[in-house]
């Protein structure tokens, strides 16, 4: 028979108090327990601790600017995570440069000999960094991403029905006429006229997004949607021809 714990004071209200005050101090993070060190200064707004040195430092960071160590995730925004300007025109070398420096400062090499919550803290910030760098990079998610920092949900890469009576024939339209093309020049000659359109249309939703015109956003977008479906289906249709020969 199992021998069970009996003993005096097992579970007294002493030690039951001691385990609370341990479990006061610690938050878990994916199952690992963090310690929480506490400060006796008050934190201002927009203010965070460093779980490892109790540092005041400003929520979004990265690091602790005292003991460096890397700090668990928040809801950032991705501009500031990335250190750009919040806009729809960015400076694509600038995003670039900017991930890859904070992708070097969380390279996992870097965390060998560090302790597993470290580690796993690293992770989580590099795939952080990774979906705003995807997000910010590909100007149709990052438009959807502006819309969503005002508050308004619309998913690029979801399919849309198109209601604009208008908008439905001219794509009709414009696939009829790409069926009738025979050869590489003319698939060409379609894809640039398509490009110069698209890039056009980027433009108009840059301005719209200035003036928080977001339903004319959403319009573009839609419209965005479908060029880009008919750019795959006229290369596709062109690589098509070129294997084929003809």
């Amino acid at each position: 028979m199992s021998k069970t714990n009996c003993s005096p004071g097992s579970n007294s209200p002493t030690r039951m108090k001691k385990a609370v005050a341990v479990a006061a101090n610690r938050f878990t993070f994916n199952g690992f327990h963090m310690p929480v060190v506490k400060s006796n200064n008050p934190l201002p707004m927009g203010k965070s601790a460093c779980w490892s040195c109790a540092e005041n430092q400003r929520l979004e960071s990265l690091f602790c600017p005292s003991c460096h160590a890397v700090q668990p995730p928040t809801a950032k925004n991705y501009f500031e995570l990335l250190g750009i300007v919040q806009d729809f025109t960015v400076d694509l070398g600038q995003l670039e440069k900017n991930y890859i420096e904070l992708q070097k400062k969380l390279h996992p090499d870097r965390y060998a000999n560090k302790t597993g919550q470290e580690k796993l803290l690293a992770q989580s910030q590099a795939v952080d960094i990774n979906e705003a760098y995807h997000t910010l990079k590909d100007p149709m998610l990052r438009a959807s991403y502006l819309l969503r920092l005002n508050g308004i949900e619309y998913d690029v890469q979801k399919e849309r029905t198109i209601h604009d009576a208008e908008l439905l024939t001219e794509m009709m339209d414009r696939r009829e006429q790409v069926s009738e093309i025979t050869d590489s020049d003319g698939f060409d000659a379609v894809l640039a006229e398509l490009s110069g359109e698209m890039d056009s249309q980027y433009r108009l939703i840059a301005d719209f997004i200035k003036t928080a015109n977001w339903n004319g956003v959403k319009e573009l977008l839609l419209r965005q949607q479908y060029l880009q479906k008919l750019q795959k289906d006229i290369r596709e249709r062109q690589a098509q021809l070129l294997g084929s020969g003809l």
